[in-house]
């Protein structure tokens, strides 16, 4: 067993804080949480000392995308799509910062290197909040997840393709993230402010498409998130199944 003493605790539900408390820790969860005169510890019992501050729960952010990049310049982005290794060092680095930060959980909306990186914070190998990731993301042809700047073959001659059309490539899509081993699958359901040739009102994908990847996804009892910003395509996606929604680059 493992306690926590803290100057001042608030546990982020709205109750009043607790003066003097004492969190308890047993297998890696908090089993209680009350003052330091309410709970009694076994002598063996490890002390975390945080009695002069004020604690927490961990941080939440439900929306990042573990990518690596350091500017938004999307030529610098396809130069470096060919260097995951220093992308990985880079999001080692970005972890390390989420925790100093307070950050003890993370979704990440499509990148590629998030599988990896979640992998290595679960074995201990780098410091790091929980992850769950979706790996890549997917977008339609022209949609929002589409490099629109660069010639269609090289997009099209992808050997794990995010870009996809048509409801058996989206079914085949999401299966394949699914052997993969991701926490959700994501989509983009409508345009964005930082693709080209679309809008944040454009809807994408239709409602077969959509089904396909929520489908394939809640079969195997895993959430499916979209980025939407268009009440159209906001819409198309609640309708279809789609669980969680966000708008982010």
């Amino acid at each position: 067993m493992r306690y926590v003493d803290c100057g001042t605790f608030y546990d982020g539900t709205g109750t009043d804080v607790i003066e003097d408390a004492r969190i308890l820790i047993e297998d890696g969860r908090v089993s209680d949480v009350g003052t330091v005169e309410d709970l009694a510890v076994p002598d063996d019992a490890e002390r975390i000392d945080h009695s002069g501050e004020f604690v927490l729960p961990g941080f939440v952010d439900t929306h990042i995308h573990l990518r690596g990049n350091r500017e938004m310049d999307p030529f610098t982005r396809v130069v470096e799509h060919d260097r995951p290794a220093l992308r990985a060092a880079r999001g080692t680095v970005d972890l390390q910062t989420l925790v100093e930060s307070g950050f003890t959980t993370v979704r990440d909306v499509s990148s590629d290197i998030g599988i990896g990186l979640r992998d290595a914070v679960a074995e201990g190998e780098i410091p790091g909040p929980r992850i769950y990731t979706s790996g890549k993301g997917f977008s339609q042809t022209g949609g929002h997840g589409d490099s629109h700047y660069l010639p269609y073959r090289w997009v099209e001659s992808e050997d794990d393709p995010s870009v996809v059309d048509g409801p058996t490539e989206c079914r085949r899509g999401a299966r394949r993230r699914i052997r993969q081993g991701v926490d959700l699958i994501k989509l983009s359901s409508t345009g964005g402010v930082l693709s080209e040739k679309d809008e944040p009102y454009h809807s994408q994908f239709t409602a077969e498409e959509v089904q396909a990847f929520t489908e394939e996804a809640h079969r195997v009892d895993i959430p499916v998130a979209a980025h939407a910003q268009g009440a159209p395509g906001i819409k198309n996606a609640l309708r279809n199944g789609v669980d969680t929604l966000g708008e982010a680059v």
